[in-house]
């Protein structure tokens, strides 16, 4: 936070008429969009990865058109953060951050790419998908019960209404909200209901497997909130007949690490769909490496592994995929290697 009110000294010194005429909202505002440029700005340049910030650019693109906000105007706060990055941090970070910084203003400045993947609406050619998410936005959590029901009725397992229904509809809503055209109220709700319609389809597809079978633990990086990709993967490796632990968003570190140990799970799987979750994700593999005579699988995924190439191996894991199948693959292989 530091960072950001230097930057928004600057900011204001840089255009000191439009400045004095913000009120103390406006003032909030700016300042805290600050903030939110330097968590995400620090942790591109933290891993020097410039695809980290192509991709919250491209994020930042959308969303400032649907506030109405200029692209000159985001370019000039990152020249602000980074004269401001001069005064209060060392001589390698101020470099690494400044670079950032740069690349940021330069791809602001850009004419938006055809492939950002932002812009594209999710879940258009699946009738189905449409029917779920509009019924659920319409506050009909019943039809979409029922439509759910159907298809499962037709034998469509748990796995492929995930695949079909359950991800591209979090995809969809998360692009209408991003886009201005359903409030973070209505996707909050979406979410909900969706968790709670994959609650009730446990008892037609899972059953008890015993106690022999592996067991995999699944979670999300502490801070982090987006959580049904990493219950997709969980769910998954559960209809394998594996015993799995999942314990959502936003796992305090700590706690999960002592979990970990105490149970010695054979696979840890871990999620990330923001980057600023990264720093908190790797700490976390590190404590689970560094435990003497226990060498879990640990598999690593969403949004924000799935555009940095090889993170993964940086971050420490075994392995990433965006699908709970290659998911699945991919810890099978570890543990044949290992005599698992």
């Amino acid at each position: 936070m530091v960072l950001a009110e230097a930057a928004f000294q600057v900011l204001e010194s840089l255009i000191p008429e439009t400045a004095a005429r913000w009120n103390q909202r406006q003032r909030n505002l700016a300042l805290e969009d600050l903030a939110h440029h330097v968590r995400f700005f620090g942790t591109a340049a933290l891993y020097g990865d410039r695809p980290l910030l192509l991709d919250y650019v491209n994020w930042l693109k959308v969303l400032a058109e649907k506030l109405g906000f200029r692209m000159e105007s985001l370019a000039l706060s990152t020249r602000a953060l980074a004269q401001a990055a001069e005064n209060l941090l060392v001589d390698e970070d101020i470099q690494r951050f400044s670079d950032y910084c740069a690349k940021a203003e330069v791809e602001l400045l850009a004419p938006d790419s055809p492939e950002n993947v932002y812009r594209v609406e999710p879940g258009l050619d699946n009738l189905y998908v449409r029917q779920y998410t509009e019924a659920l936005l319409g506050g009909r959590r019943s039809y979409a019960t029922q439509l759910i029901k159907g298809l499962a009725a037709q034998g469509k397992s748990l796995i492929d209404l995930y695949d079909e229904i359950f991800i591209p509809s979090q995809q969809k809503v998360g692009y209408l909200w991003h886009t201005g055209k359903i409030s973070v109220v209505q996707e909050h709700y979406v979410t909900a209901a969706t968790q709670a319609i994959i609650s009730g389809q446990y008892e037609t597809f899972f059953f008890d497997h015993g106690t022999d079978m592996p067991t995999m633990f699944a979670a999300c990086a502490e801070g982090e909130l987006h959580e049904i990709g990493i219950r997709y993967i969980a769910d998954y490796f559960q209809a394998q007949g594996w015993n799995t632990r999942y314990f959502g968003a936003n796992v305090p570190s700590e706690d999960l690490v002592r979990e970990i140990v105490a149970n010695k799970p054979t696979v840890v799987a871990l999620s990330a769909t923001l980057s600023v979750n990264l720093p908190a994700m790797e700490t976390l593999v590190g404590c689970v490496r560094s435990q003497k005579g226990y060498d879990p699988v640990v598999l690593v995924g969403g949004r924000a592994v799935s555009v940095a190439g090889d993170l993964w191996k940086r971050i420490g894991a075994d392995g990433s995929a965006g699908q709970a199948k290659e998911a699945y693959s991919i810890a099978r292989a570890h543990m044949n290697g290992r005599g698992l």
